[in-house]
């Protein structure tokens, strides 16, 4: 609770309040803190994570919430509602699929695993379209998560192989970087010598890594 006007404002607990007004208790104890408007939205914000019934968009949600509103780092939400960070992360990742695929995620027409599987398919059409199929057959997570296999292994042989740099030095200073940043790095140069870099990642766990490393660079 927080002191307000005459009174108390509570914070949190309000589903432990509602029990011991069932339970018919006159005292209880209680904790008082002078917070601020912003210190109680996101005390509440944590308090509704706690909910077992809270589906994982609304959970992805609040903890983009609680990252972009109050400045916290993926680390930091973790440590609050008592998870991994790996798993706010995976979470979070629910928000890039397309609307159709996170209302039906919203009404329970899929779980999150089926969710976390049609995460691993690249172009968002054919996300789209396996989403389809998976909804007219009732597949299971281990349905979905083979045909996003699937797709993965499709969009990759349909890759142009990438032609390999004459210079010798490319080849180097592609293995030096590799070996920097823990992933494959490839340099692609035309005959002008105009380009770009590319640095690979599997995850977003591995993107803060490399994130990381690069700011420590500068």
């Amino acid at each position: 609770m927080r002191p307000h006007g005459d009174g108390y404002q509570l914070v949190s607990g309000e589903r432990r309040w509602r029990a011991a007004q069932l339970a018919q208790l006159t005292e209880v104890p209680i904790v008082v803190r002078n917070y601020s408007d912003r210190d109680m939205l996101e005390v509440a914000l944590v308090e509704n994570l706690q909910r077992e019934d809270i589906n994982p968009l609304e959970a992805a949600r609040a903890y983009m919430r609680l990252m972009q509103e109050f400045g916290l780092t993926q680390e930091e939400v973790a440590q609050r509602v008592g998870k991994s960070r790996s798993a706010v992360a995976n979470t979070i990742r629910l928000l890039n699929l397309e609307g159709p695929i996170q209302n039906s995620l919203a009404e329970g027409k899929i779980t999150e695993g089926h969710a976390r599987a049609l995460l691993a398919i690249p172009d968002s059409e054919r996300r789209l379209e396996v989403w389809r199929q998976m909804l007219e057959s009732g597949a299971s997570v281990r349905d979905a998560e083979a045909a996003a296999r699937a797709e993965k292994e499709r969009a990759s042989s349909a890759t142009t192989r990438r032609v390999v740099d004459p210079d010798p030095n490319v080849a180097d200073i592609e293995h030096k970087l590799s070996h920097q940043f823990g992933t494959k790095v490839r340099i692609h140069r035309n005959s002008k010598g105009k380009g770009r870099l590319t640095i690979e990642f599997y995850s977003d766990e591995e993107l803060e890594r490399i994130l990381e490393l690069l700011s420590f660079l500068r």
